[in-house]
């Protein structure tokens, strides 16, 4: 089955409904694949209460998964977490995010070829804003650097190329990141 809803859906309801709907068709063995925007605390706890198979990539927006994601990167791209994946190397390493009183186990991938590609896009809209700036009248008592950082925001070279995927069944690594990646060339086919 899959459902396609617009925009950025975080809500614990969408999910209820998602999961009644199932139910309804008779489907009892299944694993979730949830696109980004299902990520929020409620409904991680839903998923886990409902003791749910499920893949879901994960957002920054959990203070406990920046804390596992710095401590992650410390080692990460050692050559204990080195695997081939189809044919690039990526590093994996294991971690698990706490959330309340349960815990969920999960993959963080770093990605070089991944990284390259946002640093790439990185630095093509740093130079389109710069661009852009330099069209514009800046008053005089305004430093540009400082409307520069204004309008980029913040940005984490850091992060780029890191992934954390969160997984709640018996899929390994690999498994975890090609039945997600698949959910996305699906989705863009629907799209």
């Amino acid at each position: 089955m899959y459902d396609l809803y617009p925009g950025s859906i975080v809500d614990v309801v969408t999910l209820k409904n998602t999961l009644h709907r199932v139910r309804s068709l008779g489907i009892k063995d299944y694993t979730l694949i949830l696109d980004q925007g299902f990520f929020s605390q409620g409904n991680l706890e839903e998923l886990i209460n409902e003791q749910l198979s499920f893949v879901i990539p994960a957002s920054l927006t959990i203070k406990a998964l920046k804390e596992v994601l710095t401590a992650t990167q410390r080692d990460l791209a050692s050559p204990q977490y080195l695997w081939k994946y189809q044919t690039d190397p990526i590093f994996v390493k294991p971690v698990t995010l706490r959330v309340r009183d349960k815990e969920i186990a999960g993959f963080c991938y770093y990605d070089l070829q991944r990284e390259q590609d946002e640093r790439n896009l990185f630095y093509l809209r740093r130079h389109d804003l710069k661009q852009k700036l330099e069209s514009l009248q800046i008053r005089r008592w305004r430093k540009p650097e400082e409307v520069f950082r204004e309008r980029a925001g913040p940005q984490r070279i850091n992060r780029m190329g890191k992934q954390i995927i969160l997984v709640r069944g018996s899929l390994d690594w690999e498994e975890s990141l090609t039945v997600y990646r698949e959910r996305d060339a699906i989705e863009k086919v629907f799209h």
